[in-house]
Formats: structure tokens, C-alpha cells, sequence
């Protein structure tokens, strides 16, 4: 769906085909690092340095970027970024199952920041169409992928919230 509109705006006007790609894509990337990045800072701030050694400690996009994902995103308007792994085994015990927690909740908490900061910058790059669309979407995406997230579905950070929150038997 999205595909198809992005390829009928290239043939119809270039440029605005080149600044839709650049308003979608500048956003997603920004919101996709800073979550994912949150999840493994977190995760290795308890204890866990897996996200450290698969280089996962980064706002490079593309340490996050799944390809399939990214694919169908462009193709269906739902796609995925790779999952920081963790392992539980190296979080430190005391309130672990808090901490699990802590550490799926990380990735939207940090949209819901990033969509609170960017609606202030929006007020300051008022009169200006490009940034004014830009930053809008930043706050859209990050607002959107944090409720989104928070979903109680495998393998949303919802789910795993829920299951750090029931007891164990």
C-alpha cells in the first residue's frame, strides 16, 4: 500500500517523491534506533553484556534495521526492527523479574520521551513546511510505535511487560 503510493509519487513529481521518502524515513529511523537502543541500555545497565557485545549499545540505524521488516513496512505498513537479545541469566537477581520488566518497558518509554520532546520542538519550527512535516512525524511515529509496543501480543514489549508481572507456577 505504502509501496505502491511512494512508487506512483516518484513518477509523478521526483522531488516530492525524494522529501515523502525523507519525512518517512528520517523519523522511522531515529524512533527504530533510540527504541531498540533503550532496550539493550537498559539490559546492560542490570547486568546483561549481550547487547554490548552484538554492538546492539548504538543509534546506528542500521545495527537495528531487520530487512524483512523494513521490507514490509513498505509493503503492508507494518514491519519490525531485530530484537536486542538479552539473557536473563546475566540480569542481577535481586528483582529480576522487576528488571525484565524494566528492560521491555524501555523501548516504548523511550518513544513516549522522544514524542513529548519533539512536540516541543515542533512549536519552535513553526513556518517552515519541510521541518514543520518532519518533526510532526516524529512525534506521530513515536507515539504510534509506543502504544503500539505496549500491546500485550508475543513478541510486542507488551507481552513481555505482562509476563514479568504475573507470578511464576
Amino acid at each position: 500500500m505504502l509501496l505502491y503510493q511512494l512508487i506512483k509519487l516518484l513518477f509523478a513529481d521526483p522531488l516530492q517523491f525524494v522529501i515523502a521518502i525523507l519525512v518517512l524515513f528520517i523519523p522511522l529511523l531515529i524512533s527504530i534506533s533510540v527504541h531498540e537502543w533503550a532496550h539493550g541500555f537498559t539490559a546492560y545497565k542490570f547486568g546483561d553484556p549481550t547487547p554490548k557485545l552484538q554492538g546492539r549499545l548504538s543509534l546506528n540505524p542500521f545495527k537495528h534495521l531487520d530487512p524483512i521488516g523494513t521490507l514490509m513496512l513498505f509493503i503492508i505498513g507494518i514491519g519490525w526492527a531485530k530484537p536486542v537479545e538479552i539473557n536473563p541469566a546475566n540480569i542481577m537477581e535481586h528483582y529480576k523479574k522487576f528488571k525484565l520488566m524494566l528492560i521491555a518497558f524501555a523501548g516504548p518509554l523511550s518513544n513516549f520521551i522522544l514524542g513529548i520532546f519533539f512536540t516541543f520542538v515542533l512549536y519552535f519550527v513553526l513556518g517552515n513546511p519541510f521541518f514543520e512535516a518532519l518533526i510532526g512525524m516524529l512525534v506521530i511515529i513515536n507515539f504510534a510505535l509506543g502504544m503500539f509496543n505496549l500491546l500485550p501480543l508475543p513478541p510486542l514489549d507488551g507481552a513481555n511487560i505482562i509476563a514479568n508481572l504475573l507470578p511464576e507456577g
